[in-house]
């Protein structure tokens, strides 16, 4: 493992803007390092810093790796996946299309890695219309092959926010027939959201490098504040009493 990649391996967040622009500087040299610390890495937090450094790469084996990922993290579910992952992953853009395509089919994925995966296609699909039927087609794939109600209803509802007139047809009868459920996203949301009254809640994409814009997070984060791990929880709630 090269001397830059080490030191993230050591270091996970907390890697100093240095040793990260050298990584970025390595190009291909990176890759398989940064794949085996995003599959491999001695926790999570060293593991994610991987996935974002490999998104900021951006090549087709950076994407591969992620795609390797994601078929990891399958077994696991928390904020951190829900919540940022599928920013960082839009921000790949189009070339990471085939690899979230085959996740949100991935029939042994967990709902919400493949939720992610389906709302990362839907903003490509915003920022680059000519994939937008590709996508379609794949997360519409998804849901006629899925046997779990609740995966199916949660696969469906990531369409809405392309607000396509087409789709809008397609979504009502879903939920007349009983294919998906109305827990997430009914008929009045449906209406809302075609008729205007209700804004998408489509997500932008997220800059990878903001993982390590601000180290400094890690060192006195206070108990009723944000965890720096970025769960969304509060510290004392989360990670507070665990080494970093």
């Amino acid at each position: 493992m090269q001397g830059p990649v080490r030191q993230l391996a050591e270091s996970g967040f907390e890697t100093d803007a240095q040793t990260v622009n050298k990584i970025t500087g390595m190009g291909d040299a990176a890759f398989p390092d940064l794949a085996r610390l995003a599959t491999e890495g001695p926790d999570g937090h060293v593991a994610r810093s991987a996935v974002h450094l490999l998104a900021v790469l951006g090549h087709y084996r950076a994407q591969l790796a992620i795609n390797s990922f994601l078929l990891d993290v399958y077994e696991k579910e928390d904020d951190w996946i829900n919540e940022e992952l599928p920013g960082i992953l839009a921000y790949m853009g189009p070339g990471a299309v085939p690899a979230l395509s085959g996740l949100v089919r991935h029939a042994k994925a967990r709902m919400w890695a493949r939720h992610s995966a389906g709302r990362a296609l839907v903003s490509i699909a915003l920022d680059h219309p000519e994939h937008r039927p590709g996508v379609i087609e794949a997360i519409k794939g998804a849901v006629a092959d899925e046997k779990d109600l609740e995966i199916r209803t949660w696969l469906a509802e990531t369409l809405l926010d392309l607000i396509d007139p087409d789709l809008y047809e397609y979504y009502e009868n879903l939920l007349k027939t009983g294919t998906i459920t109305s827990d997430v996203s009914g008929i009045d949301v449906l209406e809302q959201m075609y008729s205007g009254q209700m804004d998408p809640q489509a997500m932008d994409p997220s800059d990878p490098m903001k993982l390590f814009d601000d180290t400094r997070r890690w060192k006195s984060p206070s108990k009723g504040g944000p965890c720096p791990c970025g769960s969304g929880k509060k510290y004392k709630r989360c990670c507070m009493g665990k080494p970093f």
